[in-house]
């Protein structure tokens, strides 16, 4: 059976290099394990003509933490998990044996979801890595020469970071809803981008060191049907890493991806795990996918269980839920609640998230219209307001299709407020000094991949920013909140190779569908494609979160916060209740950012001896 490496979650991962003994000793003094100390606790700790190189890990016993030293004093602590397609005595001897014989090259060979930390005592020098998949986060802060970093957010705060807001970061969750690296909301604290290695010689000048980057070239020629086959059988391998024989579940909708999942674990392994699905209460609509989802469980004869969430859950919890997210969040709050699946016993979840390597028809019919001479482009734009009238619903389409839009605005759509609205939105106190615009921050990412085609550019910096930092993060921090480890295939290095390099790839993922005619019937293979989220839209309009949502968000409490206007927000939260725009997303951005002030950033003690 292949290897996992099994280790830490809450209370996460703190490593510090100072040049300074005294803040070294009283570190060691506050984190070092004392005789008592508990199963799955870490300490590693190296000298150096450069300072002091301190790691604490902690774990529990689901989910322990792992590390291993080797004979010239180098160590490494992982905090994840590495996937091995042979099984390996100790996993984390494994990363430090793969280092030793190929480099930092040879780190961007390995798949998983981790944070690594590794020590390497020949070269005196400290490698800070974010796995290639990118699921796993890793946090950094500089304080008078010292690096302090940890995979979670919270824990560098009290240690004498900057915790100003940062205004660009709180830009790009206004426009998109998540805050891509490397940036997060607070001033003093970075975050390594997928795959990104950060080398530090002396804790005054870290540098990073870019890893694995996914590229659209070179294209293979591959069939249809040898598309199909090729893919389920690089999936069917990327399920067979990450299962361990611990109890497992799926999270199942009604969709292709995740429906999938669960007939490869069934079909391929054999091995017959229960299927979780969200529903929402006080709602009825398309977002409640119990009858899709239970039509393909029964299909694989496993067993299906719903797991109810509603207002009054998130009302009553979404203080705990900021604390236990760590930063604001948006969309992700469909997931938050896992309690039926920990009672239950599980300790890995599947997921089918990460498979964004298609794009929509509306993108794809875009691209082909952006490649049209400029006369044929003057046509079709005066196309929509022809056919307003006589047909509405395909005026609507086509404008979305011909309107002029940059590579920018296309890799990152603006999908909580307009420009507009979050120009409004954020104080003129809260402002200052803020220049930049959420595409202007984007468009950087875009620069790297600049030889790729217009598709690829696109659908590439989607995965290396959206997909990891904002679905991927909030599977990874819900379930380190209920001490399981969430597992995505999709995010799968060989299989994203193969995809990215198809010549002329199929739009609305039909190579993958194909491949699922094989283990099911046809109308679920070719089930449309569903955007899991709450129904935050509908429950801020017609039922009890709008009362409390309006109460939360006080004048006085948004004054206090010092980033927004009060009547502005209330403005939107009425004109959305009223049925006049969705502002949804942008409210319940600015919720979940003002209590994560006050019960994140405004909680974290600082301490006063690591500080100065």
């Amino acid at each position: 059976m292949p290897a996992v490496t099994h280790t830490s979650t809450a209370p996460r991962l703190l490593g510090v290099f100072t040049q300074r003994p005294d803040i070294a000793r009283r570190l060691e003094e506050q984190l070092r394990p004392g005789r008592d100390q508990a199963a799955g606790e870490t300490w590693l700790s190296a000298e150096s003509p450069a300072g002091f190189v301190m790691v604490s890990a902690r774990g529990t016993s689901r989910v322990p933490a792992t590390s291993a030293r080797s004979a010239d004093g180098s160590f490494a602590v992982v905090d994840g998990e590495f996937y091995w397609d042979e099984p390996v005595q100790n996993d984390t001897e494994a990363v430090l044996e793969r280092y030793e014989c190929g480099g930092i090259g040879a780190l961007n060979t390995l798949s998983g979801l981790a944070t690594l930390t590794l020590w390497d005592a020949r070269r005196q020098r400290l490698l800070l890595m974010r796995d290639p998949d990118g699921m796993a986060p890793c946090f950094y802060a500089q304080r008078d020469g010292a690096l302090y970093w940890s995979s979670d957010l919270q824990t560098l705060l009290p240690y004498g970071t900057d915790r100003t807001v940062d205004l660009d970061a709180l830009e790009l969750l206004l426009a998109s809803g998540f805050i891509a690296s490397p940036r997060t909301l607070v001033s003093g604290i970075r975050r390594l981008a997928a795959g990104e290695v950060m080398l530090v010689e002396d804790p005054a000048t870290p540098r990073q060191v870019r890893g694995l980057r996914y590229s659209g070239q070179p294209k293979q020629r591959v069939s249809k049907e040898d598309r199909a086959t090729e893919f389920g059988a690089r999936l069917e391998s990327s399920i067979r890493r990450r299962y361990d024989g611990r109890s497992a579940a799926v999270l199942l909708s009604g969709g292709v991806d995740s429906t999938l999942l669960l007939g490869l674990l069934s079909r391929g392994l054999g091995v017959c795990v229960p299927a979780y699905t969200f529903r929402y209460e006080d709602y009825e609509g398309w977002k409640n996918e119990g009858p899709e989802a239970k039509r393909a469980a029964d299909h694989f004869g496993v067993p299906h269980f719903e797991v109810s969430v509603g207002p009054r859950d998130v009302a009553e919890r979404l203080p705990s839920m900021v604390e236990q997210y760590g930063e604001p969040f948006t969309f992700g709050v469909h997931s938050f609640k896992l309690e039926p699946l920990a009672q239950a016993g599980i300790e890995v979840v599947f997921s089918g998230q990460g498979s964004g390597w298609y794009e929509f028809r509306r993108d794809a019919l875009a691209m082909q219209y952006a490649r049209l001479p400029s006369p044929a482009r003057r046509l079709l734009r005066m196309a929509p307001g022809l056919l307003r009238r006589p047909l509405p619903d395909l005026a609507t389409r086509l404008g979305r299709v011909v309107r002029e839009r940059t590579l920018e605005e296309r890799a990152y759509p603006e999908m909580i407020a307009s420009p507009e609205v979050r120009a409004a939105l954020v104080s003129a106190r809260g402002a200052a000094g803020r220049r930049r615009n959420a595409l202007e921050l984007h468009g950087r990412s875009l620069a790297e991949y600049r030889g790729e085609s217009m598709r690829d550019q696109i659908l590439l910096a989607h995965q290396q920013l959206h997909s990891v930092d904002h679905s991927m993060f909030w599977n990874y921090r819900w379930s380190r909140a209920h001490d399981m480890t969430m597992r995505a295939p999709y995010r799968d290095r060989d299989l994203m190779d193969f995809v990215f390099h198809l010549h002329r790839p199929e739009p609305g993922k039909r190579h993958q569908r194909r491949f699922a005619e094989t283990l099911m019937p046809r109308d679920l293979a070719y089930a449309p494609k569903l955007h899991q989220h709450a129904p935050i839209i509908e429950w801020l309009r017609d039922g009890p979160l709008y009362a409390f949502v309006r109460d939360e968000l006080s004048e006085a409490r948004l004054l206090e916060s010092g980033l927004f206007e009060p009547a502005v927000v209330h403005r939107l939260l009425d004109d959305h209740r009223a049925g006049f725009a969705d502002h949804a997303w942008a409210i319940w951005a600015v919720l979940t950012t003002v209590i994560w002030q006050e019960r994140v950033l405004g909680a974290a003690r600082p301490r006063e001896a690591l500080a100065y």
